[in-house]
């Protein structure tokens, strides 16, 4: 089997009330050319892209424009092609969200138990991504298992999943992953691209099909001994999941755990990893390390004392893409700590601040 991740849409971050950028695949059809006269050729698309939408009360999940494309070059040279996604799986979604609704109205009408209701409601939304993100890779599976095509079209985040499983997916469900091509974006929208579509745009010309073709997206063969890293959206996602279901983010063995979100303390929970050698003198200890959480991994320098420690972090792989360390004291009981931090504003002369909490699980 042949696997093909496909970036969907293009999400920028600019001043400017966009839409994601459906971005153009003209290498992607070049580079299926070699498959054209395949007579016994079989495909799967992750969505059915004989509809533009599926609604299923109160959502509406709309059909990526690529898979509409792959279907009808495919069918145009009589490929067999199946639909890997199902009904099913967008029910579930459809219920988590009408779940979602009852226990919000619910909220906005309720007076001292806000705290057990927002909670509810976060679970429910971590619940719905990761479902999204990785669930639906379990339901992709089993219809790639079932129909057994050649060529296998899905997002580009769940292709890369697939990928650094692949062994596990082989010994489950005795999918085997001979090639796998991934999208790449070799040329990115920039301010002056974006500056240059506001003012061509009008009424008849939207800003998103200028900014269609500035961006370049090419088809990669991954080479087998080619370092692949899960991407970090799911990676993140999945810590939010295991953060709610067994209270953890990673399977590490973490000398503190803790949480800066004492409201719903799954959102902030956090795992502290320190290294060796550490620097001990008069009573305290210098440490250094890093912190891992549900908005990804963070540098760690402090210093711990018999009753209280402080620490300062900075994220370098995050999708806030805030560089502002964050800086933590608190006092220590019981090898349990309760403290404040605090986030200077880079511009401007206020803080952010919150309380946090976390415990001791090894000796350091």
């Amino acid at each position: 089997m042949k696997l093909f991740g496909l970036i969907e849409q293009i999400h920028i971050y600019s001043i400017f009330l966009l839409d994601p950028i459906v971005p153009s695949h003209h290498d992607l059809f070049e580079t299926l050319e070699k498959y054209e006269r395949d007579k016994n050729l079989s495909v799967g698309l992750q969505s059915d892209s004989t509809k533009k939408f599926l609604k299923i009360n109160p959502l509406k999940f709309l059909c990526q424009e690529i898979y509409s494309e792959l279907f009808e070059y495919f069918n145009k040279n009589d490929k067999k092609i199946y639909f890997l996604e199902s009904r099913k799986y967008f029910e579930g979604l459809a219920k988590i969200a009408r779940k979602a609704s009852k226990i919000q109205k619910q909220l906005d009408k309720s007076g001292n138990n806000k705290k057990e209701l927002e909670l509810e409601i976060y679970k429910l939304k971590v619940e719905f991504d990761y479902r999204k993100a990785i669930g639906i890779n379990e339901v992709l599976l089993r219809n790639i298992s079932l129909y057994k095509p050649d060529l296998i079209f899905i997002g580009d985040g769940h292709a890369n999943w697939f990928y650094l499983n692949k062994q596990e997916i082989k010994q489950k469900y005795g999918i085997e992953i001979e090639e796998y091509y991934r999208n790449k974006v070799i040329k990115e929208i920039t301010q002056d691209d974006l500056s240059f579509a506001a003012s061509k745009s009008d009424e008849h010309l939207r800003m998103n099909d200028i900014l269609k073709d500035k961006v370049v997206i090419i088809t990669e063969k991954v080479e087998p001994e080619q370092k692949i890293e899960q991407h970090l959206d799911t990676l993140l996602i999945q810590r939010e999941y295991d953060a709610v279901k067994r209270g953890r983010v990673t399977n590490g063995s973490p000398h503190f755990i803790g949480t800066w979100d004492l409201e719903i303390e799954p959102r902030g929970l956090f795992e502290v990893y320190l290294q060796k050698p550490l620097l001990k003198e008069n009573g305290s200890i210098k440490f250094v390390g890093k912190i891992e959480d549900c908005l990804g991994s963070a540098t760690l320098q402090g210093e711990l004392n018999p009753n209280s420690i402080s620490f300062t972090k900075k994220y370098y792989n995050s999708l806030e893409r805030s560089e502002q360390p964050v800086y933590y004291n608190g006092k220590i009981s019981n090898k349990k700590i309760l403290g404040e931090y605090r986030i200077s504003h880079p511009h401007f002369n206020t803080s952010k601040t919150g309380s946090f909490k976390m415990r001791q699980l090894r000796e350091i």
